[in-house]
């Protein structure tokens, strides 16, 4: 589900109006609403390669790692994204890796539920 929110913004002393639309999604994530800003549509489509992967028999972490990663140069800022990343990265069997992409996911986000849940699963 998607919820837009507009702003009108007068421009030069009311000679003209800017809408400066802003879009905010809302998506289930293990029961939890999320809402976050939408990423580039480039860096959501590495991200959907990544599910896609992780959906083969056996899942294939090596692609979807790379295709995160690709996703994260994309869309740097997006806790989802390197929560996701610290996912692949534990099942893959790199839980260092997997606990700093974490600790990263919550140094952009404290609050965002998906990232404390794995970081209290990655605890040795």
């Amino acid at each position: 589900m998607f919820a837009v929110l507009s702003t009108l913004v007068i421009i030069g002393g009311g000679c003209g109006w800017r809408a400066d639309w802003r879009s905010q999604s809302q998506h289930n994530v293990k029961g939890a609403l999320v809402s976050s800003e939408p990423v580039p549509p480039s860096a959501y489509a590495a991200y959907m390669r990544a599910r896609i992967a992780l959906e083969q028999r056996p899942p294939d972490y090596a692609s979807a790692k790379r295709a995160l990663s690709l996703a994260i140069r994309l869309d740097t800022n997006d806790p989802h994204l390197w929560t996701s990343l610290a996912e692949v990265e534990a099942a893959g069997g790199d839980l260092e890796a997997a606990r700093g992409s974490i600790a990263y996911a919550l140094e952009l986000a404290p609050n965002y539920g998906p990232a404390r849940v794995l970081s209290a699963e990655l605890l040795p």
